[in-house]
């Protein structure tokens, strides 16, 4: 068989394989794709929904901890004492409670205007307003005392009486009462239940505190899933009884849509996507998959179900497009195949073989190889192709050497620089170890010649202080006291630098009895002051307990100099949960504040924004703090205004926060 036959029919019989493989491959690439898809989108899906029921996790979350931050509170405790001294509780309650669902939903009397703006209910709103500035994460939240009866309430409620209420008595019993989605008639509109029961510090039942959680949030965490995914999709979320919570084709909510939960029970056990057919069987009317709610940790979840639907046309276009791409290609090559095999039965397999040995010798680095000069003597196209490809390989070499050498030059100087910023960074790191040094030293050794000036000035004073004159006594005063306040900046800058050179190791320590240590420390002068410290909850976590202390008792000692003159200072301590792994704790006053703007500068050292001898200290005290908390990995900031107190805020991972046990 002559070469230019069998080249023909070679090539046909590779084009022919090509063609089948790869049709056989589109086919199976059609399916594996379909299953990706699918499950890509069921991980999407239940990724989605696992987000909501971590949120509805930490909404709960942060219903008890705030339970266990009102446990001792006063109106709550002074309700329940009321009521238990009272000589006919049945006959009150009932009659209350009648006379609260008399009224209007908008009337206000003066006794529910008491339990509405008394300090708890503020605190309610407070604290909503705190932690959820942007949007309404919850409707309603107000609290009972133990006899089921209001005690404080972010806004009017419809009852006074709660205690016939089946939440009320199951979070009485067990602790916690979660109900799935349903219209809450006195918020008017849809929303979760969560009520939790509060035991005072004795664990006695105090009463109950219930929240109504919308679902705003809820949608806004589907939307943004919407706005993430590459493809158009629709998503629909909808209760185990088949009744729509949130739509994006903007169907109401609670509206039927069981026909949903009936293709899901036909896909089968196990299934978790579908294509949806038309009516007449074509795949072309979308794609759906859904997950189902599987709780997050101690919330069981509400066995919500989450449905995505995906245009099918859209995903399989390209498999389509491919198909007729690989057909007209393949009838191309064929064509094309069979001129190159006539065009090759020419004599022309020797001069190939040559090329192609040289070819390969390229293909290995050797481009010193030359083309033999009878190749590139001949007159036809190979003659051409030759010297072309010999002209090819010499450019090759020239570009190779060139390269080399580069790369050579700049491996070199990227050494060098490598070695220079290693070099830069070691004597930043020694020259920030000596300044460290050389302020611990400098400020060590200039106490011993300032202690003797400030002896042999109260020796002179004690000796010569009747024989001297008004100007001398004067000058001999302000030189005693320039040498106190030196001795408070050398002592502050010695604090300062020892918060590195002296640090201890991080280990577990209890914040609450962190704080009563201090107020120990500082109980002459809580006492002088007349001052009144609340200390609500606060956590465990990992930390260096002295500079625990010195950070606390800096602010606490702040707020107590900086206070207003006739007035008695009020210092409250709390903490609560920031996100997952942090906390804020508040350090809030009422002393005289400062403007705002001055913010970035009293944390720096020795910076005043009084007078030296208006208010005693040093200037250092809140650099300490910012020093103290950064090394624990935190950050501290302040909300103050002149006359109207401040609120130092704290910001610290918690490195695995353990509740007290009380």
């Amino acid at each position: 068989m002559k070469i230019g036959l069998r080249v023909i029919l070679g090539i046909l019989a590779i084009v022919l394989t090509i063609l089948i493989s790869s049709f056989l491959s589109v086919n199976i690439s059609e399916k594996a794709l379909q299953d990706f898809i699918g499950h890509e989108a069921i991980s999407k899906t239940q990724e989605a929904l696992e987000t909501i029921d971590d949120t509805i996790l930490i909404r709960i979350e942060e219903v008890d901890f705030f339970a266990h931050a009102i446990s001792s509170h006063p109106i709550l405790a002074e309700s329940n004492r009321y009521f238990d001294t009272h000589p006919n509780l049945a006959k009150y309650i009932q009659e209350k409670d009648k006379e609260w669902i008399s009224l209007p939903k908008e009337a206000i009397t003066p006794f529910i205007k008491e339990i509405v703006g008394n300090p708890l209910s503020q605190q309610i709103r407070w604290r909503l307003q705190e932690t959820h500035p942007q949007e309404k994460i919850f409707a309603e939240v107000f609290i009972t005392n133990k006899y089921g009866v209001n005690v404080a309430q972010s806004t009017k409620t419809t009852d006074y009486y709660q205690g016939d209420e089946l939440w009320w008595q199951q979070a009485k019993e067990t602790g916690r009462h979660i109900a799935d989605l349903q219209f809450d008639e006195s918020s008017e509109q849809y929303a979760i239940t969560i009520a939790s029961r509060i035991d005072d510090q004795n664990g006695n039942f105090a009463g109950v505190i219930k929240a109504l959680l919308t679902v705003d949030e809820i949608t806004n965490l589907i939307q943004k899933n919407i706005l993430r995914a590459r493809e158009q999709v629709l998503m629909t979320l909808i209760t185990k009884e088949g009744k729509i919570i949130y739509s994006s084709e903007g169907y109401k909510p609670f509206r039927d849509v069981s026909d949903l939960l009936t293709l899901k029970r036909q896909s089968g056990a196990g299934k978790k996507f579908l294509i949806v057919e038309d009516e007449e069987g074509q795949k072309s009317k979308g794609f759906l998959a859904w997950a189902e709610s599987e709780g997050s940790h101690e919330f069981p979840g509400f066995q919500w179900i989450l449905f995505s639907q995906y245009e099918t046309n859209t995903l399989f276009a390209p498999i389509k497009r491919l198909k007729i791409t690989l057909l007209t290609i393949t009838l191309l090559v064929t064509f094309i195949s069979i001129i190159i095999g006539f065009s090759i039965s020419y004599s022309v397999s020797s001069p190939i073989n040559k090329l192609t040995g040289i070819a390969q010798n390229l293909s290995e680095g050797r481009l010193t190889v030359a083309i033999p000069d009878d190749l590139k003597n001949l007159t036809d196209e190979i003659g051409q192709f030759a010297k072309v490809f010999d002209s090819m390989r010499q450019r090759l070499k020239i570009t190779y050497d060139s390269l080399e050498k580069k790369v050579k030059e700049r491996t070199a100087d990227l050494e060098n620089k490598t070695f220079q910023l290693e070099k830069t960074k070691k004597e930043l790191e020694r020259s920030n170890k000596d300044l460290e040094q050389f302020a611990y030293v400098a400020s060590h050794d200039l106490q011993e010649p300032l202690r003797k000036i400030i002896a042999f000035g109260d020796l002179f004073q004690e000796e010569m202080g009747r024989n001297i004159s008004e100007n001398a006594k004067d000058y001999l005063h302000r030189m005693q006291n320039a040498a106190y306040r030196m001795r408070n900046l050398i002592e502050g800058l010695l604090q300062y630098s020892r918060l590195n050179t002296r640090a201890l190791p991080f280990e577990e320590v209890d914040l609450e009895k962190i704080v009563q240590d201090v107020l120990g420390t500082l109980e002459l002068t809580i006492q002088e002051t007349g001052a009144t410290i609340e200390v609500g909850y606060l956590p465990r976590m990992k930390a260096d307990q002295l500079q625990m202390e010195q950070l606390f008792q800096n602010l606490i000692m702040n707020a107590l100099k900086f206070r207003k003159p006739g007035q008695k200072p009020r210092i409250t301590i709390t903490s609560w949960p920031a996100q997952i792994g942090w906390v804020q704790i508040a350090i809030q006053d009422n002393g005289i504040g400062f403007d705002e703007k001055y913010t970035e500068r009293i944390f720096y050292p020795f910076q005043r924004l009084h007078k030296s001898g208006e208010f005693e200290g040093a200037g250092i005290g809140l650099s300490i703090c910012k020093k103290i908390v950064e090394r624990h990995g935190g950050q501290i900031s302040v909300k103050s205004n002149p006359q109207e107190g401040s609120t130092f805020i704290i910001h610290l991972p918690t490195h695995e926060i353990e509740r007290s046990q009380k």
